[in-house]
C-alpha cells in the first residue's frame, strides 16, 4: 500500500468514525462500540506500535550507524585516504550499506505517518563526520598520529613527520651509502621537502649533495680545514679552497706546486714519448710536434722559441735549421707532385729533385710558416 492509498483510507475512516458518532446517538446501547469504531481503534493501536517500533529501530541503527561512521574514518586516516564521510554515492563496507538501508526504511516509515521526529540516522551521520578531526594520518618511521600539514609526503605516498625526515636527510649527509635519502627505493627531492627541513638544513644538505655527486673530489689539503672544493672552484689542475682560501693541487693533492705534479701519469707517458719523438715543448706547458726544417718556432702563446733546444728564439747557437728534417721537407714535397705538370723533357730522378729543392729551401729562409703545434706550412708551394 503507498503513501496515497494509506491518506486516503485514514480521511475516509475519520469521515466514517465522524458520522457514526454522530448518527449512532441514541440508537444503540451505550456500552456496544460499532464496527466503525472497533476498525478505527484498531488502525489507531496499530499506528501507534508502528511507530514505537520505528522510534526503537531507530534509536538503535542510529547509535550503531554512527559508531560504524567513525571507525570507518579512523581506518580511512590509517590509511592516509581521503576519506569524507558520506550516506550517498559512497564507497562503504558491505555492513555500514546495510544499516543505511535500514535507516532509510525507518526515516520514510516515519515521513509517511507524519509525525514529528528526531533527526535522521544520515544526518546524525554527518553530524558526526563534522566531528573528527582534521585530516591525518600516521608517520611512517615513529607510528605518530599528525595533521596533514604537519607531515612530509614521500613520493611513494608514506608520510613523515618533522623530526623523521630532518633525521632522515641529517643520516644522509654523515653515511654516503645512505645518500640519496629514500622511501621505497624512491629519492626524496630536496626541495619539495624544505617546508619541513628549514632553510639551514636544506642548504647544509645541498652542498653535501654535490660532493656526493662528484665521482673525482678535491679536499683541501690542510689537515685543520679539509673542505670539499666544488668543480666551480677548480681551474686547470688548481682548486681554490672556498673556506680557508687555499689552493690544492688536484692531480697530487698536495699543496699548489710549480711544474708538472709527479703524481700526473698520462703528463708522464706524454713526456716519455715526446722525448723519443725529438717533441719540444713550449714554455707555456704546450707540447710542439714539428715536422719542418726551420727551428724558429712561434707557440699560440706568442712566445718564440728554437726547436732544436727549447730556449728563446736567438739566444742560443744552434743552428736556423735541421739537415735531417730539411731532407724530409723536400722530399714531402717532391712526393706532393712526382710529375711537374707542363714538362717537356723526362722528369729528373727522384733523388735529384729531392736535393733540388733543399737547396732552393735553404736559399730562402723565409720560405715556410709554422702552425703551433700540428706542422708548418710552406708559402711558396701552396
Amino acid at each position: 500500500m503507498d503513501e496515497l492509498e494509506r491518506k486516503t483510507n485514514r480521511l475516509q475512516l475519520t469521515d466514517s468514525t465522524t458520522g457514526t458518532s454522530g448518527s449512532s446517538k441514541g440508537k444503540q446501547r451505550a456500552t456496544r462500540v460499532s464496527d466503525e469504531e472497533l476498525a478505527w481503534t484498531l488502525y489507531r493501536q496499530e499506528q501507534d506500535d508502528e511507530k514505537l517500533a520505528a522510534s526503537m529501530a531507530k534509536r538503535s541503527l542510529s547509535s550503531r550507524e554512527v559508531q560504524t561512521a567513525r571507525d570507518y574514518e579512523y581506518a580511512l586516516q590509517l590509511q592516509n585516504q581521503d576519506a569524507e564521510v558520506e550516506t550517498e554515492n559512497a564507497e562503504v563496507p558491505g555492513r555500514y550499506r546495510h544499516f543505511q538501508r535500514q535507516a532509510d526504511f525507518v526515516t520514510r516509515e516515519l515521513h509517511t505517518h507524519s509525525d514529528p521526529m528526531a533527526e535522521s540516522s544520515a544526518q546524525a551521520a554527518k553530524r558526526a563526520a563534522q566531528k573528527v578531526p582534521p585530516k591525518a594520518a600516521a608517520c611512517v618511521t615513529c607510528t605518530d598520529v599528525f595533521a596533514w600539514k604537519e607531515l612530509a609526503e614521500a613520493p611513494c605516498g608514506h608520510a613523515y613527520c618533522r623530526e623523521c625526515v630532518s633525521e632522515l636527510f641529517r643520516n644522509a649527509m654523515t653515511d654516503e651509502s645512505l645518500f640519496p635519502p629514500r622511501c621505497c627505493r624512491q629519492a626524496l627531492s630536496v626541495d619539495k621537502m624544505t617546508p619541513m627541513l628549514g632553510e639551514d638544513l636544506a642548504t647544509r644538505f645541498s652542498t653535501k649533495a654535490i660532493e656526493f655527486s662528484t665521482p673525482v673530489r678535491t679536499y683541501c689539503h690542510d689537515a685543520r680545514c679539509s673542505a670539499f672544493i666544488p668543480p666551480s672552484s677548480i681551474t686547470g689542475e688548481v682548486a681554490k679552497c672556498p673556506e680557508c682560501r687555499k689552493r690544492t693541487c688536484t692531480m697530487c693533492k698536495a699543496a699548489r706546486h710549480q711544474g708538472d705534479c709527479p703524481q700526473d701519469a698520462a703528463l708522464q707517458q706524454v713526456l716519455e714519448v715526446a722525448q723519443g719523438e725529438g717533441w719540444q715543448r713550449c714554455i707555456c706547458g704546450r707540447m710542439v710536434i714539428h715536422g719542418g726544417a726551420c727551428d724558429h718556432m712561434t707557440c699560440l702563446c706568442g712566445h718564440h722559441f728554437c726547436y732544436n733546444c727549447g730556449r728563446k728564439w736567438k739566444t742560443c747557437r744552434c743552428s736556423w735549421f735541421n739537415e735531417r728534417r730539411l731532407y724530409e721537407r723536400a722530399a714531402e714535397i717532391v712526393d706532393r707532385d712526382p710529375i711537374p705538370p707542363r714538362q717537356v723533357a723526362p722528369a729528373a730522378p727522384r733523388a735529384v729533385r729531392i736535393e733540388q729543392v733543399a737547396t732552393r729551401l735553404t736559399a730562402n729562409r723565409n720560405w715556410w710558416m709554422e702552425i703551433d703545434i700540428e706542422i708548418e706550412v710552406d708559402v711558396e708551394e701552396i
